[in-house]
């Protein structure tokens, strides 16, 4: 009776129908429904949850459980339900992975909001947070978030969780991949994937095992970087690109705004058609790089700057000019 009065309870523990397939504990869910609009409902819940989809003959007492609780959340619809209550939804995570989320947030908004005064204005910190709790949230062993320097025509990271600075040529690799072709990209053999550069692996002994790409657009949808993430520690090592990309989604929107803020910052530290610093990127450099140099006691050191009039260059005398 509560059931058909349009109410459905997704319980805590999932409580699915272990010895039964996918599709029959859908079925179990619209035994309030008419049978001609069952398969329909089929549909609907596996176009929501498209693994179950390919696990539809699969008994459920197999399924991992993050797959399970999609599916009591599909049975649970099945039944056209207006009110829908979740109990205790979050039990599908270890209890470790929720408190490593909540840390990495409260950080960052820490230092959204109280950035150290030493720290300069790249969003470095930032990154390496976001980038944290991506890494987290697709329980990943390592992760790099890159930026796609337009100028010099590289890709490079500009945070990394478990290893360093790497730079390369624009539109190689996977990452470079994922950019031109703005979709993501997932490898669960990287060494025989033709666009897999192992040199890193080469040099730190390190063994790639699994990759997810994601690109990263601005508010137009201009690709301007692409969140990495290597080596999934569950679902038997291997990325699903779906599943996760949904997981990275959130990490990655930030990681896109905050991308395109530090991008307007050095665009607008830059002569256009020169492509040379100009008067606000000098003072940028000067205050975080010279000030302390110059006014350090302890150190004294002679600098010299060097400032030029850019009428001299051909290229502003052939586009505006001469004076």
């Amino acid at each position: 009776k509560i059931v058909s009065r349009v109410l459905a309870l997704v319980p805590e523990g999932r409580r699915v129908f272990l010895q039964m397939t996918v599709q029959e504990n859908l079925e179990m869910g619209s035994y309030t429904q008419p049978g001609s609009g069952i398969s329909a409902d089929l549909e609907l819940g596996y176009d929501l949850f498209p693994r179950l989809r390919e696990r539809r003959k699969q008994v459920a007492g197999t399924l991992s459980g993050g797959e399970q609780q999609m599916l009591a959340m599909g049975r649970a619809l099945m039944s056209h339900p207006k009110l829908l209550m979740l109990d205790e939804p979050s039990m599908g995570l270890a209890p470790i992975l929720v408190e490593q989320i909540f840390s990495i947030t409260q950080s960052l908004y820490t230092e959204m909001s109280h950035p150290d005064d030493d720290a300069s204005n790249d969003h470095s910190a930032i990154f390496r947070l976001l980038t944290d709790l991506g890494r987290t949230l697709v329980n990943a062993d390592r992760a790099s978030f890159w930026k796609w320097d337009k100028r010099s025509h590289e890709l490079w990271t500009t945070a990394a969780v478990g290893t360093g600075r790497i730079t390369i040529p624009e539109g190689t690799g996977l990452v470079g991949k994922a950019l031109a072709e703005k979709r993501t990209i997932v490898t669960n053999d990287p060494y025989n994937h033709p666009d897999f550069n192992s040199d890193v692996d080469k040099k730190t002994g390190y063994v790639t095992k699994s990759i997810l790409v994601m690109p990263i657009s601005d508010c137009k949808g201009e690709f301007i970087g692409a969140y990495q993430a290597i080596n999934k520690l569950d679902n038997d090592g291997k990325f699903d690109v779906q599943a996760d990309t949904k997981r990275l989604s959130l990490a990655a929107f930030i990681c896109g705004i905050t991308l395109e803020s530090e991008t307007f910052l050095d665009d607008s530290q830059h002569d256009k058609l020169t492509e040379l610093k100009n008067r606000m990127g000098f003072y940028n450099d000067y205050n975080k790089n010279y000030v302390k140099i110059l006014t350090d006691p302890e150190a004294v050191r002679c600098v010299s700057l060097f400032i030029c009039d850019i009428d001299f260059f051909k290229k502003v005398n052939d586009t505006y000019g001469y004076n």
